[in-house]
């Protein structure tokens, strides 16, 4: 029985013959050839390659450095007094040989560019030692960045301001509570003074400091110039200033903190910028005035309103014929106007009059008194 059932198992299979799988013609194209290789006879024509990079070898090689840095140039030092320049050349040559340039301002005053902080440094320790008639100003990369912040009660303490600044990356030189400039109460604005670096604008992205909402803003441009309280004079500080002293009330030359006037109201008092009897440091002083109004001219004209009051409308009046003959109405403003100017000038003169006037009045009145009390005394006695 076994026998016979393997044999039908047997029956059941079906022996298939291999056979080789035949290649297409399209397959036998996409097989890689191996490439004959060749030996190439010694004194055969060399085989001329061609190098498809060769032109970007003549290409000029470019520099991920940006081109448009801006270089600041150092202050200039302006000397005074010079009645012979050639020792100030020669001494120039000789420390800064083709790194300067000077200007002739008049003449006795010399204007000293140099041409890199290098040779600014040289050449002011050069004419400190020399003890030099002169005057320069801050170097703008030593100088901070000045914002204010507002929005943040006075009374917030300076310590906590300076650390949350500080971790947004920026470095605080000061910073300081502003007040009010007549009656010197404190305001709710910080003067914040950073050290100069590339991300100082950055400080203008932030938005709340302990939690208060804020905004950070330019320091405003105070239309004032700075005086020197060495030489007082105008246009530069006591820190670059390498001139005589002079002092702010008698103006005399010796340094302001030496002088025997110990009171600023005196009769002693004199100015050194105009020989009048006030401090040098005074705002109303003539000579201030005048450089203030070169400095800072008025934007706008100043016109004139008084010619304009007694305009008024007038009834059943179109406009049209309001505004005919513009001319003619221009021509009698000007006519208006230079009459006012001389009603101004006359007026002006008779103030001045009536001035002159009241003082003789005042000094004889004194004498007057004081022959009264002397009469009276005698009396009593």
């Amino acid at each position: 029985m076994d026998i016979q059932n393997t044999e039908l198992i047997n029956n059941d299979w079906q022996i298939i013959n291999k056979r080789k799988r035949t290649i297409s013609p399209i397959e036998t194209t996409r097989q890689k050839t191996k490439p004959n290789e060749s030996t190439q006879y010694w004194l055969a024509k060399p085989t001329n390659t061609h190098n498809y990079f060769d032109v970007l070898r003549n290409l000029p090689e470019q520099n991920d450095t940006p081109t448009n840095i801006k270089i600041i140039k150092p202050p200039p030092i302006f000397v005074h007094q010079v009645e012979d320049i050639k020792p100030l050349t020669t001494l120039l040559e000789e420390i800064a040989s083709k790194k300067y340039s000077y200007t002739v301002i008049n003449n006795n005053q010399i204007k000293i560019q140099a041409y890199d902080a290098h040779a600014y440094n040289i050449i002011l320790k050069e004419l400190k030692d020399k003890n030099t008639d002169m005057h320069s100003f801050q170097d703008k990369n030593k100088r901070s960045f000045k914002v204010v912040i507002r929005n943040l009660h006075f009374s917030t303490d300076v310590d906590d301001i300076k650390s949350e600044i500080e971790s947004y990356g920026h470095t605080i030189i000061r910073i300081s509570n502003m007040t009010h400039r007549i009656t010197k109460a404190p305001l709710n604005l910080f003067l914040v003074e950073l050290e100069r670096k590339n991300n100082n604008g950055e400080i203008y992205n932030i938005e709340f400091l302990n939690r208060t909402k804020v905004l950070f803003e330019a320091k405003r441009q105070v239309k004032e110039i700075p005086q020197c309280f060495r030489c007082q004079r105008y246009g530069h500080t006591k820190s670059y200033c390498f001139r005589n002293p002079r002092c702010v009330k008698c103006a005399g030359n010796h340094h302001s903190k030496d002088c025997n006037l110990k009171e600023p109201i005196n009769k002693d008092v004199k100015c050194v910028l105009c020989g009048e009897n006030h401090p040098a440091n005074y705002k109303g002083c003539s000579t201030y005035r005048k450089l203030l109004k070169l400095k800072f001219p008025s934007s706008r004209p100043q016109t004139n309103r008084s010619n304009f009051r007694n305009a008024s409308i007038q009834p059943g009046k179109t406009f049209a014929q309001a505004t005919h003959n513009n001319n003619e109405n221009n021509n009698d403003v000007s006519f208006a106007n230079d009459n006012n100017i001389n009603h101004q000038n006359i007026f002006q003169n008779d103030i001045s009059e009536l001035k002159s006037m009241m003082k003789t009045l005042i000094e004889q009145m004194s004498v007057m008194l004081n022959l009264l009390t002397t009469v009276v005394k005698n009396n009593y006695k």
